[in-house]
Parts: C-alpha cells; sequence; structure tokens
C-alpha cells in the first residue's frame, strides 16, 4: 500500500496504514536503531516525533504496540500515556505501552508505571532485551514476533566500543555506517545547543540536550562521550550549571576523539 500522508505543521509524515507498532521517539539515532531492530523481527512501525503527534495517531490508527519516549518537547511520554489511559475509558481497547527511558533518576520506572505504561525498554538499546520485550507483549495479544539471534556482548568503556556498536545494528556494517553519519551531525548541533543553552541558565534544553547526547552517543558505541553527556545531565537536573559548563571543554574534546575513532575503524 502507499503511505498516508498527514499534514504536519509545514511538514508532511509518511505513515504505512499496515504498521503495527507506534514508536514516539524524537532522537533520530534511537528511531533508527529502533526500526531497524522491528525490521529484523518483520514487523513495520510509523514513527511520531512527540506526544501530541503520537495521539493524532492512535486517534486514527489501530495499532499492537506504542514504544513510547519519555522525555520529549511540545509534550512529554507521560502526558501523553495518561491522556490515552483516559481515552481507553471512553471504550477504545488497552494498548500496551512500553517506556523508552535512560532510567538516568532514582524512581524513573515507578514513574513510567505511575503514569500507566505496561514495560520498559532502557535506553542505550540492548538487542537481546529489546526483543524479549517486544515478543512478549506481542505474544500476549496472540501476535508472535518472529525471533532473532540476538547474542550481545559486553566490553568495557572505551571512546569507540566497535563490538558494542555493531551488535546495536545487527552486524549490519553499511547501516552502521549511516547511522555514524546521522550520528555526527545530529550530535555536534547537540553540543552547539548544549552550550548555548547551559550559558543562557536553559536548565530545561540543556537538560534535554545532554540526555539525548547520552543516548545517542551509547547508541554509536561512544561510552566516554556517553558518560559524559550523563554527568551533564545529572548537574543540569540538580541545576548546577557552572559544573556544567566546566565540563564541555571535555565533551567537545571527546566528540572529536569519538570521530577520529570512527575514521580509523572505516565506519566514515
Amino acid at each position: 500500500k502507499p503511505p498516508v500522508v498527514i499534514p504536519k505543521d509545514e511538514e508532511t509524515i509518511e505513515l504505512q496504514e499496515d504498521s503495527r507498532i507506534l514508536l514516539v521517539e524524537d532522537n533520530p539515532i534511537n528511531q533508527k536503531v529502533a526500526i531497524n531492530f522491528l525490521d529484523k523481527l518483520g514487523l513495520k512501525a510509523n514513527v511520531a516525533l512527540n506526544g501530541a503527534e503520537a495521539l493524532k495517531l492512535y486517534e486514527r490508527f489501530s495499532y499492537d504496540l506504542i514504544l513510547m519516549d519519555c522525555q520529549m518537547p511540545v509534550m512529554d511520554g507521560y502526558e501523553a500515556t495518561k491522556k490515552i489511559r483516559e481515552m481507553e475509558k471512553n471504550g477504545k481497547k488497552h494498548i500496551p505501552i512500553i517506556a523508552i527511558t535512560a532510567h538516568s533518576m532514582p524512581g524513573d520506572r515507578e514513574k513510567c508505571i505511575n503514569a500507566g505504561m505496561d514495560d520498559y525498554i532502557a535506553k542505550p538499546f540492548d538487542p537481546e532485551t529489546f526483543n524479549t520485550i517486544i515478543d512478549k507483549w506481542l505474544e500476549k495479544l496472540d501476535k508472535p514476533a518472529k525471533k532473532a539471534p540476538f547474542k550481545p556482548e559486553k566490553t568495557n568503556s572505551l571512546i569507540f566500543n566497535e563490538k558494542d556498536m555493531m551488535v546495536r545494528v545487527l552486524e549490519d556494517r553499511d547501516f552502521g555506517k549511516k547511522l555514524v553519519n546521522v550520528f555526527l551531525d545530529d550530535a555536534s548541533k547537540r553540543i552547539i545547543s548544549l552550550e548555548n543553552s547551559i550559558s543562557d541558565k536553559d536548565i530545561k534544553t540543556s537538560r534535554r540536550e545532554a540526555h539525548t547526547l547520552k543516548s545517542s552517543s551509547a547508541n554509536v558505541g561512544g561510552e566516554i562521550l556517553s558518560e559524559l553527556a550523563k554527568k551533564i545531565e545529572g548537574k543540569c537536573a540538580n541545576e548546577d550549571l557552572e559544573g556544567a559548563k566546566k565540563l564541555i571543554p571535555e565533551l567537545k574534546k571527546q566528540m572529536g576523539l569519538l570521530k577520529e575513532a570512527f575514521k580509523d575503524a572505516g565506519f566514515i
């Protein structure tokens, strides 16, 4: 079937009518990784960039499962989930909602469950865990997902953990190259935005950009960069913007080292 095109402000988004899963995620790296995992399971997904878009698609299409990021602009995953649960009280069937969360703060899991979510997947995505959770919830609907032979391998923190990234891209080197290039473009913009928002004392934006960078860099094997972004996110959460600002030079340095590591490994 041809894609359905729904107007969205000045843009359009293309949606497949036969998609069984709605992925609600604003991070382009997480989007690509999740869609690649789902594709290997023989599943199609539509993508919404925030909770407000998700509600529009939920009202129009019938999904088996929603993967819902927690922290997004416009409307976050908690609010979107609460609204969906309210709609279900008016006769709509209960749809499993799986939280996508980094679990960076104590109580995140409880917050997801209290918002009405059924389960959660931690970021960065672990292929085996991702597969297990999707399979579990589709089996409850008598619609099992196709099994995939995921065997993740754990290693110590590195500037570029190539083995970890290759597991995450399911050993597809061409997809890995595409993912790295999307990451480099997105991450460079986010670091600029992060630095500017810290200077402007914009805690909300600073925390969101650090959170996104933490997740994205982990997905491409940038473990040291991810750890730094996590530290900055924590300082922003504690309103310690001076402390966060002091980490920016090291963040930029590690970004440069990661890019060099990508080059040495033949990904760019």
